[in-house]
């Protein structure tokens, strides 16, 4: 028995098909099975894969397009490898992958699932997800936290629980596997980058674009009710999909109040809840504020939204002071940004109606001294 089965489907990938076969077989780990699915490509993809003559390759050359999730679930049920590697035709694995990655799952019986860093092919950009299952799992509630071409599985866990793509969720198939395989083990991603990725014109059009949009909002959705332990109301799925819009209305200062009530909400629950860590779930949603805040020069919005981040002590009539007990050292340049755009503000806050009393901002040398 192959001790990993690696999974890559192929359409139409002859213009790059070569360099990503050969960076498999040209691995330093070589006790694998490479299933190649062949998901009825027009080129000359399928003579490319029928040129290796390596015995590890076995070739599945389908004359009828179906999808790669297809072949992906397909592949799931007749690995025989202990892991399950993913590989995309047009991508390079670099020689050690396979090595790093099997040594570390081995030492992490407890991980399900493990990607690694990359690069772009073309561009000195890199891709650096977080590596700690606490961290990715924060990170899922936004976005897909693993590179999909990166991952090894842990095969046992995905038969066991009979985990598989959703074909309905293409082309966000893979996070919503990363959120479901996250019930069931821990996730990790490896430090350190092991393959190149490749962006080009023959990747998800404008239309299928649009429609991840939409599909990934749904997987951010599910997780939100998990913490809720109800479904959404139709102004908080809209309040929460207004969180990840690419463009805002600076004008709109309901759009801004309704979010901070929103993500103050999610805090307090959390808080009760403790399905996440209170200060990195916090963290978590201050930075996607924060990343909004990159957009604005609208000093009165910047500082209706620092004042979600205040509160009266003990709830009574005293000077607003910081709850540092709560803010982590990753928090603290975030709070410390929003603090001094508000003061740029120099505006006055009403208190809040949200149920610990966020208090109204005071003259900003006063509240510096008593919270920095």
């Amino acid at each position: 028995m192959p001790k990993v089965t690696v999974l890559m489907p192929v359409y139409n990938g002859e213009k790059y098909l070569r360099e990503a076969i050969d960076s498999i077989l040209s691995q330093t780990f070589t006790d694998f099975e490479f299933l190649i699915f062949n998901d009825g490509s027009t080129d000359n993809s399928a003579d490319i894969i029928r040129s290796y003559s390596d015995q590890r390759i076995q070739f599945f050359d389908r004359k009828q397009n179906q999808g790669h999730v297809y072949h992906l679930n397909y592949g799931i049920e007749i690995a025989k490898g202990k892991y399950i590697v993913r590989m995309d035709a047009d991508d390079i694995s670099l020689p050690k992958r396979f090595e790093k990655q099997v040594a570390f799952m081995d030492k992490n019986s407890k991980i399900g699932v493990c990607g690694t860093w990359y690069e772009i092919i073309g561009s000195k950009d890199t891709v650096k997800h977080s590596t700690d299952d606490i961290d990715i799992r924060l990170d899922l509630l936004t976005h897909s936290a693993l590179g999909h071409p990166t991952v090894i599985l842990r095969t046992e866990i995905l038969h066991e629980f009979k985990l598989y793509y959703d074909p309905l969720f293409v082309p966000a198939e893979d996070y919503l596997f990363w959120v479901n395989l996250s019930k069931y083990c821990e996730l990790a991603n490896f430090p350190e980058i092991l393959l190149q990725y490749r962006i080009h014109q023959y990747q998800i059009s404008n239309d299928r674009r649009q429609e991840q949009i939409v599909k990934t909002q749904l997987i951010r959705n599910c997780q939100i009710e998990i913490l809720l332990a109800r479904y959404f109301t139709n102004d908080e799925m809209n309040c929460h999909a207004s969180l990840f819009q690419e463009t805002v209305n600076l004008d709109n200062i309901d759009y801004f109040l309704n979010l901070k009530s929103w993500i103050g909400n999610l805090i307090h629950i959390n808080s009760i809840n403790q399905i996440y860590p209170k200060a990195q779930f916090s963290n978590t949603l201050i930075k996607k504020l924060n990343d909004n805040f990159n957009q604005m020069n609208n000093g009165l919005i910047v500082d209706h939204f620092a004042s979600l981040f205040w509160i009266r002590k003990n709830n009574s009539n005293s000077q607003p002071l910081r709850a540092l007990e709560s803010i982590s050292p990753e928090q603290a340049p975030l709070f410390k940004n929003l603090f001094l755009k508000s003061l740029d503000a120099g505006l006055y806050l009403a208190p809040n109606a949200y149920e610990v009393g966020f208090a109204s901002m005071a003259h900003s040398d006063e509240i510096f001294n008593q919270t920095i």
